[in-house]
Order: C-alpha cells, then structure tokens, then sequence
C-alpha cells in the first residue's frame, strides 16, 4: 500500500478553516493559503470510473455507505468498506475509482488539501 493507509475514524460534510490550520500544522499545507475542502462522492451500483485523473494536493477518504475499489499507479486494486478510510499522496494517479457492488450503491467522504486556486482534479488522456 505505497502511499496510502487505512483507519477507522469519521468525518462530516462541508467547508471548515480549522481544517486548514490543521492541515498546516500537520505539515500538509506549505503556506496560509492552503484550501481545505470536503467532499461527497455517490457511486452508484456499478459505477465505474475509466478515466485516469489526479488531485493536486492530499486527499483523505472516508467511505459511509457500500465498498469503494481503489487503485493507484504502481499499487493493487484496494477495496474499502464502510469505517474505513485512506490516504492519497498529492499527484498521485488513479487508475481504478468504482462502486465494488452492482446491487448496492455506494458512498464517501473525501477531505481534500491543496494550495488555493489550484485546480483539484486533472483528467489524463
């Protein structure tokens, strides 16, 4: 799992600034410009994502409904579960961002931490 890790903790909808200096303090924003953004993502049933795209800063994932099959460059297909969440280093490549089911739909939370004005998904042809 190069670049990325599993835990069990719980995040909420929304926009908030003490993420941001958080994120600072944690060493993940460079300078008081840094954007924090939460995010929710619905997959639904059999719902895969066959375009390879990137973020520009971290992103932290927390699935709360279904399981999410993950994949980034040079690392295994992942399959995440309700409780479970994970880590994708800035620029990191996806290959694989789906639904596991095709009966049940599917859902998470992602945390994103990026310079400010920085575009935060860029597809790759």
């Amino acid at each position: 799992m190069r670049g990325r890790r599993s835990h069990g903790i719980g995040a909420r909808y929304g926009r908030t600034d003490h993420l941001a200096r958080f994120a600072k303090c944690a060493g993940q924003a460079r300078d008081d410009r840094a954007r924090v953004l939460r995010a929710r993502r619905i997959y639904p049933r059999a719902s895969p994502c066959r375009l390879r795209y990137r973020h520009a800063g971290s992103v932290t994932a927390y699935v709360t409904k279904g399981e999410i099959r993950s994949q980034l460059a040079g690392g295994p297909v992942e399959t995440f579960k309700v409780g479970q969440s994970f880590f994708e280093p800035p620029g990191a490549t996806h290959l694989v961002s789906a639904n596991a089911s095709n009966s049940e739909p599917a859902e998470l939370i992602a945390v994103f931490v990026a310079d400010e004005g920085a575009q935060l998904t860029t597809f790759i042809e």
